[in-house]
């Protein structure tokens, strides 16, 4: 894992998840893995999903907004982008290496 992406999960709850759900072959590692799933993607979404309201209104009232907040909400929209497309690029990336 990258310096970036050990930025973005600063408290290693998804290694933790990792270790839990892979425990080899046994039933409590398939059912640590069928339990911890919807867990993982909880946590993965729940900041974007906050974000996302607190933004909303913000949106609605480009028009009214000054100079300021239209770069703040330009860059928050940015930032989320990035979070997004960093660990997403690094799964593609890793995926194609396993494949080889």
């Amino acid at each position: 894992m990258d310096d970036f992406v050990r930025s973005i999960f600063p408290f290693s709850i998804y290694s933790e998840i990792n270790n839990l759900a892979f425990k080899g072959k046994s039933v409590l590692g398939c059912l640590g893995a069928i339990l911890i799933f919807p867990l993982t993607i909880i946590l993965t979404l729940a900041p974007f999903i906050l974000e996302f309201i607190l933004l909303k209104d913000l949106i609605k009232n480009w028009q009214e907004s000054n100079f300021l907040a239209k770069a703040s909400i330009t860059l928050t929209i940015w930032l989320i982008l990035i979070s997004f497309y960093f660990p997403l690029h690094k799964f593609i990336i890793v995926f194609k290496e396993n494949l080889k």
